[in-house]
């Protein structure tokens, strides 16, 4: 025969799923619950996190393809079903047995192609190779020698902050090389005809252990006061100014204009690695003035001497690459110019509906001082769902090989449908069919809060 805590959990467990009840999960789930002083909050939906990038394919032209699940939530939890339950009284488990007839599953993905994304000063290092797209190697000699430097910076309040400042922004100078006249000009653009490459030879020389102290990095001025190098380094930064204004990325480009104050004082001088370092741990960090879009020109809050001519000519000469790269950045953001033209990571929203396999919420009952059963579940298992999503398109021929490798995604199909039943197992969930059946144990008088059901 039936013990009396047995029937009071049994008849805690139907109470939840009569309607004419004010303990009915469904109901409680969409609007809540109130009693007293005790307030059970409405599930509008449950949350995981991001997948990270998952590759899709790698092929031509695209290279590697990947995507990455944002924001995903779990929602019309109010579809939840009772499929009975089972008490044991003698070890005071409890479990309860569920199925959702139709659960909503939602978020916004991001496509990335190729390597966008990563070391801006690996990528740089690949463009210049020719390599556009490819992962530079881990062990490439010239990142070692710049990581090495890296560590002697942080010992200083100026080289910290130039490596913070680095880092702070190198998802912006990654973006940069996106752009195809800026990547074009970063590979082709000469100074005394001598390429970027060139340049980042002659550094890559001078930092040698060996050289560091007798090698100078720009070599020897010429009759300008300047160097070729130090020529073609502000050129460079003016192009990596500009493409990070014109793809709105503008503190970006705020700190890699500053970065050129940091040692523009001593420019006119050869300078050796050691000397470099010098000036860098002899210097305060920059402040910056401004906001917003940076005219080309430095952003130090100290007033300068007017600008020398080869600079002018420099800006000048520039001007109008600096006006093809903001056209191929506005061609990108009114569509003109496909995202998946340019390495640009493309964004969008995805949606599955999913009709879940019955699920085992297992718990524990105890008795308190008045024979009340005291509830807790403490776990949801049961058969993941496969889940298949669907893409919002966007324009070009990429997407139709990106659904067609996802509908073939089965590894990424039974992962989501683990983490759909994880996070129907997360604790808000739990917690919320713990209070509710222990109201309903207690014969608490509840009452629904709001009567409109949410949208779908």
């Amino acid at each position: 025969m039936p013990t009396p805590l047995q029937n009071a959990v049994e008849a805690a467990w139907n109470s939840m799923w009569d309607r004419s009840t004010p303990y009915h999960v469904p109901t409680s789930v969409d609007t809540g619950l109130k009693s007293e002083l005790t307030w059970i909050s409405p599930i509008d939906s449950l949350s995981f996190a991001n997948t990270g990038d998952v590759v899709l394919f790698n092929r031509p032209p695209w290279g590697g393809v990947s995507i990455d699940l944002q924001s995903n939530q779990v929602s019309q939890l109010d579809t939840a079903v009772n499929e009975g339950f089972s008490f044991d009284p003698q070890t005071g488990i409890i479990q309860g047995k569920i199925r959702f007839t139709e659960l909503k599953y939602t978020g916004k993905y991001v496509v990335r192609r190729g390597r966008s994304n990563g070391s801006a000063l690996m990528l740089g290092g690949s463009v210049l190779k020719g390599i556009q797209g490819a992962p530079a190697p881990g062990d490439d000699a010239n990142v070692t020698l710049a990581k090495g430097y890296q560590s002697e910076l942080l010992q200083t309040k100026s080289g910290r902050f130039m490596v913070g400042t680095y880092y702070d922004h190198n998802e912006a100078y990654c973006q940069a090389f996106t752009n195809s006249v800026f990547r074009g000009r970063w590979q082709t653009y000469q100074t005394n005809g001598k390429t970027t490459s060139v340049y980042a030879a002659q550094t890559s020389t001078a930092a040698q252990s060996a050289n560091r102290n007798t090698i100078p990095v720009n070599g020897v001025p010429d009759n300008t006061g300047y160097s070729d190098y130090n020529s073609h380094a502000f050129s460079m930064q003016l192009l990596v100014v500009g493409t990070c204004n014109a793809q709105k990325n503008n503190a970006a480009a705020l700190a890699a204009s500053n970065f050129h104050d940091s040692a523009q004082p001593h420019s006119t001088q050869s300078q050796t690695v050691n000397s470099v370092l010098g000036i860098v741990s002899s210097n305060q960090p920059p402040v910056s003035r401004v906001d917003g879009p940076l005219a080309l020109q430095s952003a130090s809050p100290i007033p300068k001497a007017p600008e020398p001519a080869w600079k002018k000519k420099i800006r000048d000469d520039l001007a109008s690459t600096i006006t093809e790269i903001e056209k191929e950045e506005e061609d990108v953001r009114l569509g003109i110019k496909l995202r998946e033209t340019t390495g640009l990571p493309i964004y969008g929203g995805f949606r599955a509906y999913i009709a879940a396999s019955t699920l085992t919420i297992t718990g524990t009952v105890r008795g308190n001082d008045a024979g009340v059963p005291v509830i807790e579940f403490t776990r949801l298992s049961g058969d993941s769902p496969e889940v298949n999503i669907t893409l919002s398109p966007f324009q070009g021929t990429l997407f139709p090989e990106v659904e067609a490798s996802l509908a073939k995604a089965n590894f990424l199909k039974a992962v989501l449908g683990k983490r759909i039943v994880s996070a129907l197992g997360s604790p808000k969930f739990l917690t919320h069919l713990s209070q509710l059946m222990n109201m309903a144990a207690s014969h608490k008088p509840g009452r629904v809060v709001g009567s409109v059901r949410k949208s779908r």
